[in-house]
């Protein structure tokens, strides 16, 4: 994977994004599975690490990374810092490792501080479209819902907010009446 930046946009924090973030409790687990759907909203965790202050430190870093607008680059340091200081043994390639644990947490954060703003406006923004990145990558289910729209609290974003298993890029927007 491509080395991201946070989404930020003119220099400004996404503080509900930090929000969330920093409200999940860090929690061990042995797979990735542990822990069932709506825990992960909950809970920071990082398959195969069973300490709870090596959870704390990656949780750490993911955080820095999003207050800082960090690249995927930056976040590397911090986690070889935490497995040497730890001696975590991990599976997977470092490369492949620290993706998937940048961009799973940057995207659930991005994406729980989007609804945090679309509720602060569903009043005057009521509806939802869902938005796929449109290129061959996205998966032929996310394309069969590209443009769909809902209100808000519809219960379809119940189960199809964003994102939607590992690597979606997928997005809303929101709409008024007009």
């Amino acid at each position: 994977m491509a080395d991201q930046v946070v989404p930020r946009q003119f220099g400004v924090q996404f503080q509900e994004a930090i929000d969330f973030l920093k409200g999940k409790l860090p929690e061990t687990t042995l797979a990735w599975d542990d822990l069932a759907g709506p825990v992960h909203a909950k809970v920071f965790t990082v398959a195969g690490a069973t300490r709870a202050d090596l959870v704390r430190d990656l949780h750490d870093a993911v955080t820095k990374a999003l207050e800082q607008g960090a690249t995927l680059a930056s976040f590397r340091k911090d986690f070889d810092q935490a497995v040497q200081r730890y001696g975590w043994t991990y599976n997977g390639t470092r490369g492949w490792r620290t993706a998937i644990i940048y961009n799973a947490n940057m995207r659930s954060a991005h994406m729980a501080g989007r609804w945090a703003q679309i509720q602060a406006v569903k009043a005057d923004r009521p509806y939802l479209q869902y938005r796929t990145a449109g290129d061959a990558r996205v998966r032929p289910q996310h394309r069969q819902w590209n443009g769909l729209i809902y209100p808000v609290d519809d219960a379809f974003w119940r189960t199809h907010y964003p994102p939607n298993g590992w690597g979606c890029r997928c997005t809303v927007r929101s709409y008024t009446l007009d």
